[in-house]
C-alpha cells in the first residue's frame, strides 16, 4: 500500500543519454575499476562523456548522504563541470545533462551554488547525494581530504601535476569501492 501510494505521486524522468559507439563502453563502465582513462583532442566529447558517465554512477549509487566529485585542475575548470550538467553549452548548443521540466526548472537538483564564488560548492541531488566541486591544484591534495567519495569525474586530468594529489583523489573513493573517470 505504502508503495502504491508513493508510485501515484511519483513522476518519470526521462535523461536521454547521447553517446557515440566508440563511447559507449566508457560509459557502462566503473564496475570493479579504479580509474577510467578518456582521452582525445579538443571538442571530442570527452568532458560531456564524463559528465553523462557521473549522472549514471549516481543513478546506480546515489543515496542520502552520498558524496560524488566534480574535480578539475582549478575550481573554474570544475565550475566548466557543472554548468555542462545543469546548464549545457552555448556553442555548439547542448542541453543540459540533468534534465528540466517543461517551465525550465531542474527536476534532479533540488539545490547548487549560484557562482563559482559561493561559500558551498555543491549541487545537492533529489535523493540527499552531493554532487561536490573540488580542485586538483594542490600540491599535497590536503583540499582534497575527508570523507569517502562514490565516484569521481576527474576532467582536465593531465593537468593535475602532483603525485600525491593523485593518491588523495584514488585514496577517497576507497570507502566506497568507487571510480574516477578521468577526461583528458
Amino acid at each position: 500500500a505504502e508503495w502504491d501510494r508513493r508510485a501515484a505521486k511519483a513522476e518519470l524522468v526521462i535523461i536521454p543519454f547521447s553517446v557515440t559507439r566508440s563511447q559507449l563502453p566508457a560509459l557502462l563502465d566503473g564496475a570493479g575499476r579504479k580509474v577510467i582513462l578518456a582521452s582525445g583532442g579538443a571538442r571530442s566529447g570527452k568532458s560531456h562523456l564524463a559528465v553523462l558517465w557521473l549522472v549514471r554512477r549516481w543513478l546506480l549509487r546515489g543515496r542520502r548522504r552520498a558524496r560524488f566529485w566534480l574535480v578539475g585542475p582549478s575550481h573554474a575548470q570544475a565550475w566548466d563541470l557543472l554548468v555542462k550538467l545543469l546548464d549545457g553549452e552555448a556553442a555548439p548548443v547542448t542541453p543540459p545533462v540533468l534534465p528540466r521540466d517543461r517551465e525550465g526548472r531542474q527536476v534532479l537538483a533540488v539545490r547548487w551554488p549560484s557562482s563559482q564564488r559561493a561559500s558551498e560548492l555543491c549541487i545537492h541531488m533529489i535523493d540527499g547525494s552531493k554532487i561536490e566541486l573540488r580542485h586538483g591544484h594542490s600540491t599535497h591534495g590536503a583540499n582534497l581530504k575527508g570523507a569517502n567519495v562514490v565516484d569521481m569525474v576527474i576532467d582536465e586530468a593531465a593537468e593535475v601535476e602532483h603525485r600525491e594529489t593523485w593518491h588523495v583523489l584514488i585514496g577517497r573513493l576507497a570507502g566506497a569501492d568507487g571510480c574516477a573517470f578521468a577526461a583528458t
